[in-house]
């Protein structure tokens, strides 16, 4: 599990402070019963904590992005077949209810539910146990971002990569990315990230352009919310990143 947040303020050249956090939820394995599961537990309390992080309630004229890997696919058509899934991990009641409830106390805007009908399938994940990932197009919708209500009507554009999942080596995530145009015309780096944001920063092995990012500060959530970041690739280079932000403001990272 982990969350790492961003606020770029006056060093990028922002006329407001824009809080980018950055989430991983744990997949919680296969079984969906926390008294026998401990990976499942672990998953619903981290999901109860991302409630009350008061970090992640942001006023209605703050600007907050976020974005991750959430591992759970919380409508009935975030899913392949909705009724074989509810006893599967990613789509249990449970699940959807604690993932709902953070969404709610935060009057967070799901992107790609207020762009695209929730009677439309929409997925952002295929599992690699299928030997070829287009037959029955089993996928669920595991990637998200939300953004605060400030910047709902800011958002010009969203896009699933759904082709990624047929490259050579893919990940079975997708790239998700939102288009958003600066309420005020801002420069540099960090206009890249008001107009591209990738849910799947945590799964990316090359650079991006957010590793160019100037901070004007970091804001964390209480200690139980971070963990340490492993030598995972794709770990590495979100702990690169977040070094590059703080760099570029002259400060410290705490990962």
């Amino acid at each position: 599990s982990r969350h790492v947040s961003v606020s770029l303020g006056e060093t990028a050249k922002l006329s407001a402070p824009l809080v980018v956090h950055n989430f991983y939820v744990p997949a919680g394995d296969d079984i969906p019963d926390p008294a026998l599961n401990e990976k499942f537990a672990h998953k619903l309390g981290f999901l109860d904590e991302m409630k009350v992080c008061e970090g992640l309630h942001p006023s209605e004229n703050q600007r907050h992005i976020l974005v991750g890997d959430l591992n759970v696919a919380p409508h009935e058509h975030d899913v392949w077949s909705h009724k074989q899934l509810l006893k599967v991990v990613s789509h249990t009641p449970i699940e959807v209810e604690k993932l709902l409830a953070v969404q709610a106390q935060g009057n967070w805007l799901d992107v790609a539910r207020e762009r695209i009908a929730m009677s439309e399938k929409v997925y952002t994940w295929w599992s690699y146990r299928a030997a070829d990932w287009t037959v029955g197009d089993r996928g669920r919708r595991l990637d998200h971002i939300w953004v605060s209500k400030a910047l709902g009507s800011n958002v010009t554009d969203f896009q699933i990569a759904r082709t990624a999942r047929g490259w050579e080596r893919p990940s079975d995530h997708v790239p998700v990315t939102v288009t958003m145009e600066p309420p005020s015309p801002i420069t540099g780096a960090a206009a890249s990230i008001i107009r591209v944001v990738p849910s799947t920063l945590s799964r990316m092995t090359a650079p991006h352009p957010l590793a160019t990012m100037s901070s004007a500060g970091t804001k964390y959530c209480p200690p139980a919310l971070l963990t340490r970041v492993s030598r995972r690739p794709w770990r590495s280079t979100v702990s690169a990143m977040i070094r590059a932000a703080c760099s570029a403001s002259r400060m410290s990272p705490t990962t």
